[in-house]
């Protein structure tokens, strides 16, 4: 196994994907903060907490809309070896994933309707033990790595 992280990096246009979702989870927040605030209100907490809240919300959602997309684009590797599939992802601690093909008894295309309409995949590998994950990967990428994934399994000769 080699000591240079995985070659393969997702293609910048997911991060438009990426922040379409960060706004669909900001949405989810914005819904939280104003509950927040009518249970301040509701039950007369310091006023002062009501600005709290805002600011909260504003800081959490500019870093997850402006800063983490392109991070997460940085941070997730991933390579396709002869006997093994590499997964390199994390934005503060790298975590690197060495599957070898022998274990994988299942690969998965997963979608959900943002991602459809983005046209943006996520890879699932099974092993007997846990599931591994791929993001973010264009559609056309994903199902040429789904096959070649496919073809390698189907290959290997193991009584595992």
């Amino acid at each position: 196994m080699e000591q240079n992280p995985p070659s393969k990096q997702l293609d910048p246009i997911v991060i438009k994907y990426d922040k379409a979702e960060s706004l669909v989870s900001s949405l989810f927040s914005l819904i939280i903060c104003s509950i927040l605030i009518v249970i301040t209100l509701w039950l007369n907490w310091p006023t002062w907490l009501i600005p709290i809240y805002i600011l909260l919300l504003i800081l959490i959602t500019c870093i997850d809309y402006f800063i983490l997309p392109a991070l997460r684009l940085r941070s997730i590797r991933y390579e396709v070896h002869a006997s093994y599939l590499e997964i390199m992802k994390g934005i503060f601690f790298k975590n690197r994933e060495i599957i070898p093909i022998e274990r994988i008894q299942h690969v998965k295309i997963a979608e959900g309707p943002l991602s459809r309409m983005y046209d943006v995949r996520d890879i699932k590998v099974y092993t007997a033990g846990t599931s591994h994950d791929i993001p973010l990967l264009l559609t056309e990428e994903a199902i040429a790595l789904h096959d070649q994934i496919f073809n390698q399994i189907k290959e290997v000769d193991s009584d595992v």
